[in-house]
C-alpha cells in the first residue's frame, strides 16, 4: 500500500477508534450510575446472581470505560501518522555509498517493523480488550469475576500504550541539513559607516 493510502487509512482509522471511545465511555457511564444494565459482573466466584451493590455498579461500568480509554488511545496513535506524509521512494535519491546505504536500508527496515508491530500491538488491545469485558461479564464461565476481566483490560492498555511507542516511527525518517542565514545576508549591507567614519560590517539600523 501507498503511503498516502495508509495515511488515509490511518485517519478513518483513528475517526472509528474516536467513534468507539464515546460510545463504550457513555456505556460505561449509564452502566456506572446504574441507568442502564447491560450486565453484572461478580467480585468473588461465590457471590453467583447476587444483586448489584454500588461497589458492583461501578465496577460494572469500569468494564466499559477501560475499553473507552483504550479505543481513544489508539485513536490517538493513529491520528498521529506524520511519517506517512513523505513517501519512502524519496530515499532513492539521496546520494549513499557504501556504509552510508546500509545504514539508510537498516533504517527502512526498522520503519517497517516498527509500524508491523504497531499494527499487531493494536489487534491485541482490541482483543483483550474484547475478551476482557467477556471474561468480566462472565461469559465464557460463572466462575470468573470481575478481577479476571480486569486483567485482561490491563493487558489491553499495556498493549495500546506498545502500540503507540512503536507507531511513533518518524525518527527513522531521512534528516535533510537546513542552511540558515542566506535570506538574512541578502538583507543586510556589507558595511555600515559608522559617525566616526569606521565600518561596522554586516549590520544594518533598526
Amino acid at each position: 500500500m501507498h503511503d498516502a493510502d495508509t495515511y488515509r487509512a490511518e485517519h478513518w482509522l483513528a475517526w472509528l477508534m474516536a467513534i468507539v471511545a464515546g460510545v463504550l465511555g457513555a456505556i460505561g457511564a449509564l452502566e456506572a450510575f446504574d441507568i442502564i444494565n447491560v450486565g453484572n459482573s461478580f467480585l468473588a466466584p461465590n457471590n453467583g446472581g447476587a444483586p448489584n451493590s454500588d461497589l458492583g455498579n461501578f465496577v460494572d461500568g469500569v468494564l466499559f470505560l477501560i475499553p473507552g480509554i483504550v479505543s481513544t488511545f489508539l485513536a490517538l496513535t493513529f491520528h498521529r501518522n506524520e511519517h506517512h506524509e513523505r513517501t519512502y521512494s524519496m530515499r532513492e535519491n539521496i546520494p549513499t555509498t557504501g556504509s552510508d546505504r546500509r545504514n539508510v536500508e537498516q533504517e527502512d527496515e526498522l520503519w517497517k517493523g516498527e509500524h508491523l508491530g504497531a499494527y499487531a500491538a493494536t489487534l491485541a488491545a482490541i482483543a483483550f480488550s474484547v475478551i476482557g469485558v467477556l471474561v468480566g461479564f462472565h461469559v465464557f464461565n460463572d466462575a470468573h469475576t470481575f478481577y479476571d476481566g480486569l486483567t485482561w483490560l490491563l493487558l489491553s492498555i499495556l498493549s495500546s500504550v506498545l502500540a503507540a511507542t512503536l507507531h511513533s516511527v518518524g525518527h527513522h525518517m531521512p534528516a535533510f541539513e537546513r542552511e540558515y542565514g542566506s535570506v538574512l545576508d541578502e538583507h543586510v549591507p556589507q558595511d555600515r559607516t559608522t559617525p566616526g567614519g569606521a565600518t561596522r560590517p554586516n549590520t544594518e539600523r533598526l
